[in-house]
């Protein structure tokens, strides 16, 4: 089910200090962390809308894919020589999964922040994919968890939990030059928890400056 996150529900979850707060905090220590590489490095900054698939780990049963449209996800990369380059990423998703016969139903929220390193292949004059790995930390809350039991909504215990977990990433991008300034790019990546957090495929398309 996609969920489109509204401007309010935003504020709400910051002023709550949720996974957003730590989602913001978490890319504060990344750009801190980046300050001193700053000055020998060509930075670009911009924002990537994503599509993820996410596949739940819950600990009462098995559970639908998440599916969620992302437009709370931005990018940054960070030179590191003539084919080679850091990769930086922030995202916040919400969805809701609908419980069945056999699926636990909940409302999922996760922020994620990433850094991977990449690597430009030359494969052909037009054809230069990067290629990365990386690592990167994911806060997920899952509320409201229930099951269906004879056709009725049947509350879990507990109701409501949540999980830290650092994940590991590969990716691919390819990139085009809109103009000087402007370069547009499409991006494939893989997570894979090291815990107890979601498997997440994701597909998104940025604009950098």
């Amino acid at each position: 089910m996609l969920y489109y996150y509204t401007y309010n529900e935003f504020i709400q979850e910051l002023n709550t200090g949720g996974v957003l707060k730590k989602l913001v905090l978490f890319i504060v220590c990344l750009f801190a962390s980046s300050a001193s590489y700053a000055e020998t490095s060509t930075f670009r900054f911009g924002l990537m809308p994503t599509i993820s698939v996410y596949n739940l780990n819950d600990p009462s049963g098995p559970t639908d894919q998440g599916n969620n449209l992302s437009l709370l996800s931005g990018v940054m990369f960070a030179d590191a020589g003539r084919d080679s380059r850091f990769m930086l990423q922030a995202s916040y998703d919400k969805f809701t999964l609908n419980a069945t016969s056999v699926n636990v139903g909940q409302d999922v929220t996760r922020g994620a922040g990433s850094i991977a390193y990449q690597t430009m292949f030359r494969l052909s004059r037009n054809l230069k994919p990067w290629f990365g790995f990386g690592i990167g930390e994911a806060s997920e809350t899952y509320k409201n968890r229930y099951a269906l039991v004879g056709g009725f909504s049947n509350p879990l215990t507990p109701s409501d939990r949540s999980v830290n977990d650092l994940f590991v990433l590969i990716d691919a991008s390819m990139e085009w030059e809109v103009s000087r300034t402007l370069v547009m790019g499409f991006n494939v990546q893989y997570d894979q928890p090291t815990g107890d957090s979601s498997r997440a495929l994701k597909m998104g398309v940025y604009l950098t400056f």
